[in-house]
C-alpha cells in the first residue's frame, strides 16, 4: 500500500503500473489504491489496539471518497458484463 510500514509501498505499485497497466477508468486509478489501502488499516486497527489511531485516518479518507463519488456506483458503466451463469 502507500504507507510506509507496507511491503506493497510506491515503488510496487510504480512496477505493477509498469507491467499491468491501469484498469479503467485510469483516473481512479488513485482512489480505487485508497480503498485497498482502507482495508489494510481498518484491519490493522481492529486487531491491535495500538494502532486504533489508524481510524481517524480510514473516517477522513472515506468522507472524501463519499464526497467525490456521491452517486457510489450508481450510474457507473459495467466493466464487465456477465452472461448467463453456467449451469453445474
Amino acid at each position: 500500500m502507500v504507507a510506509p510500514r507496507y511491503c506493497l509501498g510506491a515503488l510496487h505499485v510504480a512496477e505493477y503500473v509498469k507491467e499491468m497497466g491501469v484498469s479503467k477508468p485510469r483516473e481512479d486509478f488513485g482512489d480505487r489504491l485508497q480503498l485497498y489501502h482502507l482495508r489494510n488499516e481498518l484491519v490493522v486497527s481492529g486487531l491491535w489496539a495500538n494502532w486504533a489511531h489508524l481510524r481517524e485516518y480510514v473516517k477522513k479518507t472515506m468522507r472524501r471518497l463519499i464526497d467525490k463519488y456521491p452517486q457510489g456506483l450508481k450510474g457507473a458503466e459495467p466493466i464487465i458484463k456477465f452472461k448467463e451463469k453456467a449451469v453445474l
